[in-house]
């Protein structure tokens, strides 16, 4: 596939990296795991392995080489698990994690290339999200984006293309704290940096405004307090 090959060939110039730094044989990866990520050609490297290395890089705070070397192969498989949805095959690779890797391994000072090649792919990604349905992981990638200063234009774009409801299925547990809190809210938004979210903070209360099934999902409190107070009326 074209994004696939195009995202290989902009890491290309990226050393293969002589250690992984901060790692503890037995802490995170063991030392056999740390051997074979070192060793082992890099289109072979398992999702297992790399679900493995991306909950250690998570705990990492600088610019990484080594994470920049591993990306073009955890995007593939990503995309792989994606488009084999359908025959359950499951690629456990942490989309949040990604996202939070992305924005502490300085991803926007990267080159043009390799920063238009991880975008290309993580779009198409969630475009083959879109087809299948998946809009709970659309969401989880909307998240893993805001952690960077991406372009979420597009994807923007590509949810208000989608049945309406969408959006409500993607923001359920977060909509009730836009306007409080002027923040999207919920597991993992709540590191989200406000802001490289507030593009998708500004589009969602626009689309809080527009839909009505956001003003339906709220409580109505003069109602629960007129309900109330009839029961006590009645004791």
């Amino acid at each position: 596939m074209i994004k696939v090959e195009n995202l290989y060939s902009a890491f290309s110039n990226v050393p293969r990296p002589t250690q992984i730094p901060g790692c503890r044989a037995g802490c995170c990866l063991t030392e056999g795991e740390v051997g074979t990520l070192l060793r082992k050609n890099l289109h072979e490297l398992s999702d297992g392995l790399l679900s493995t290395y991306l909950w250690h890089a998570f705990h990492l705070d600088k610019d990484d080489c080594d994470f920049k070397y591993f990306i073009p192969r955890i995007l593939d498989l990503k995309l792989q698990g994606t488009k084999s949805k359908d025959e359950g095959i499951c690629v456990n690779l942490d989309t949040h994690i990604i996202g939070v890797r992305l924005g502490t391994s300085n991803f926007t000072n990267w080159s043009s290339v390799q920063f238009k090649s991880v975008d290309d792919l993580i779009f198409e990604i969630v475009t083959t999200l879109a087809s299948y349905g998946d809009y709970s992981e659309i969401g989880d990638w909307l998240c893993a984006i805001s952690f960077t200063d991406m372009d979420k234009v597009r994807y923007l774009d590509l949810i208000d293309s989608l049945p309406e409801m969408t959006i409500k299925h993607i923001f359920s547990c977060s909509w009730k704290h836009i306007r409080r809190e002027g923040r999207v809210r919920g597991p993992y938004w709540d590191d989200v940096p406000i802001e490289t979210s507030k593009l998708v903070l500004d589009w969602l209360i626009a689309k809080e405004s527009e839909h009505t099934f956001f003003k339906a999902s709220r409580p109505n409190r003069n109602r629960a307090r007129g309900k109330a107070g009839r029961k006590r009326g009645l004791r």
